[in-house]
């Protein structure tokens, strides 16, 4: 489903809002914002070509490795080996970020920027692979 309130809509400006974030300088913000462009780009591409029970789980979590491994599956496509770790420090950032506790933690500036600058590249390479195969 496309449209300013599907997954695809809100994903686009997550990732707007996180481009913003970084001109306030809140880091740890501008990263969950990336991790949840990503999340719902995937849920997207779930949504549209998912039909277990196992999918509309997925819809309901925030572990984008997961939900990259199902639209590996859907789609029938392989993610470069070196995106995996990026998936695994932006699923521990969002928690690592949002929550209080032990493994709470503040993100630098450099390492916002280049997660941003990560997420804006995967959204020119692969957003439109995944896109175009859920159209």
């Amino acid at each position: 489903m496309n449209g300013i309130n599907s997954y695809e809509g809100i994903a686009k400006r997550n990732l707007n809002t996180a481009k913003n974030l970084l001109s306030t300088g809140d880091w740890n913000d501008a990263v969950r914002y990336c991790q949840q462009y990503i999340e719902k780009i995937f849920k997207s591409c779930i949504e549209a070509n998912g039909t277990t029970n196992d999918d509309k789980i997925l819809l309901t979590t925030h572990n984008i490795v997961s939900l990259a491994d199902r639209v590996s599956s859907l789609l029938n496509i392989s993610f470069p080996k070196e995106i995996r770790p990026v998936f695994f420090q932006l699923r521990s950032l969002y928690f690592d970020t949002n929550y209080p506790g032990n493994d709470y933690m503040d993100v630098s500036e450099n390492e916002a920027r280049e997660l941003y600058e990560w997420t804006r590249r995967f959204q020119i390479e692969w957003e439109k692979i995944i896109l175009m195969k859920i159209e």
